[in-house]
């Protein structure tokens, strides 16, 4: 197993059930056993009676009992993936964090489902955390935001149980009591496997759990920078709202300042802000393949590009560097990644072609009024095209990049903003190894700040 690992594309992760094949007995040469410690469970082959199950059972218990006890046994069996930590010693300095819109929300099944996904959608868009640590300790508080809204404040609070595991409790210390919403954003806010926390000692909690990656000398490369203060572009505003709802009919207008705008104005010519070229449509929401997508059906071979847009959690023109910020928006990229199929691209696109993104289309810079002629040129694309990921964030400034870039080459792995970018290093090399597995380019747009 351990020689089929990437070790770029694969250290963020973590094993969580085994399958191996032992010698229990004379009798059992070749038995086959599975185990999910985090589930506590096992599981074994077949048997004839419930004497053969109970001795069979115990075998595999005393076996584990003698591995345990072994001092020498490494702790690390498969050093390339990431392990999960059972101690809250030595972690402390949170200073990210990331909401995952819980999939399990709602089934998506009718209006009620509809309307359910698209506020959820609207809100992990928007959502922002502003994280405040306890000095020396895991534990920290979180000021959240939709959008520029303050909804209220929550402590996270770790706890080391008696099983050698570690507990969040999240309460409430003010706030989430002025719309019928909030009800809503505070349970799901306090579900801990709804975020993901970062800190700067290089620990991540996730999922429940908390890891520590073990991070390899590489670095993600694939940047592109482009001026977010060329134009006066919010960088921090993801698209053009009224209140808190996607203003659709707005984007790309002259006065739309936000990331969409700027993206449905000047695609693919973001740099030098030219004029729109190709096909290019707005997917955004609940069950999107993209938020754009855009077509060069005029190259040799055409090519297919899947945009994904976040703004920045931060407005602050001096904002340091985000691990977080990307989570969200990475995740959604992969998530979608098979849309760069044009046979499943065409099948969703033809699925909502007459919902409220019916006309958020363009050719050349001017809007469609509805996706028909971009169909008919999806069907006659053909199988031979170059395809591409992309990631607009502009959370990451290149003046901040470049600063910790020299840290590292001068050894400096000790200092908090080096553990952040490493942290975003093997972020960014999954998504990019999980891209290229299906022959598809990926890269991220981040801003060329004058420093």
């Amino acid at each position: 197993m351990e020689t089929s690992l990437d070790p770029l594309g694969d250290q963020t992760y973590y094993f969580s059930s085994v399958r191996s094949t032992m010698s229990l007995s004379d009798q059992l040469t070749s038995a086959v056993v599975g185990a999910s410690p985090t589930g506590s469970r096992i599981w074994i082959g077949p048997t004839r009676s419930w004497a053969e199950f109970s001795v069979n059972v115990g075998l595999i218990l005393d076996r584990a009992a003698d591995y345990m006890s072994d001092a020498a046994r490494p702790d690390r069996p498969l050093p390339i993936l990431a392990s999960a930590i059972t101690t809250l010693e030595g972690i402390e300095q949170p200073y990210d964090l990331a909401f995952i819109v819980p999939e399990q929300a709602n089934d998506g099944a009718g209006p009620a489902g509809e309307d359910e996904l698209r506020w959820l959608q609207q809100f992990g868009d928007a959502a922002r955390f502003e994280v405040t640590a306890v000095a020396g300790s895991a534990n920290f508080e979180a000021d959240v935001y939709w959008a520029d809204v303050r909804l209220g404040r929550l402590a996270y609070e770790f706890e080391q149980t008696l099983g050698s595991d570690v507990r969040l409790k999240i309460r409430k210390v003010d706030g989430f009591d002025n719309e019928d919403r909030d009800a809503e954003i505070l349970k799901i806010c306090r579900q801990p496997d709804n975020i993901t926390v970062y800190f700067d000692t290089g620990h991540t909690f996730s999922r429940g759990h908390f890891y520590e990656t073990r991070f390899r000398d590489a670095r993600f490369s694939d940047w592109q920078w482009v001026s977010m203060a060329h134009d006066g572009t919010a960088f921090w505003q993801e698209k053009p709202l009224d209140g808190q709802r996607f203003a659709v009919e707005n984007t790309g207008n002259a006065e739309d300042r936000s990331l969409f705008g700027m993206v449905a104005r000047h695609w693919p010519n973001l740099e030098e802000r030219g004029q729109q070229t190709g096909w290019f449509i707005c997917d955004d929401g609940a069950m999107e393949s993209a938020d754009f997508i855009h077509v060069n059906d005029i190259s040799d071979p055409p090519e297919l590009t899947l945009i994904h847009v976040k703004g920045s959690g931060s407005n602050n023109a001096n904002r340091g560097l985000s691990v977080s910020d990307y989570e969200v928006v990475v995740g959604q990229a992969i998530k979608n990644l098979r849309h760069i199929d044009r046979g499943l691209l065409r099948e969703k696109l033809a699925a909502n072609a007459e919902g409220v993104l019916q006309n958020a289309v363009w050719y050349n810079g001017q809007r469609q009024e509805n996706r028909e002629a971009l169909l008919v040129m999806l069907d006659g694309l053909g199988s031979n095209l170059k395809t591409k990921v992309v990631v607009f964030q502009p959370r990451v400034r290149r003046s901040v990049f470049n600063n910790i870039r020299d840290k590292m080459d001068n050894g400096n792995l000790a200092d908090s903003d080096v553990r952040r970018m490493q942290q975003l290093d093997a972020l960014l090399l999954g998504a990019r190894s999980d891209c290229f597995s299906l022959g598809a380019d990926f890269c991220v747009i981040a801003d060329e700040d004058a420093g």
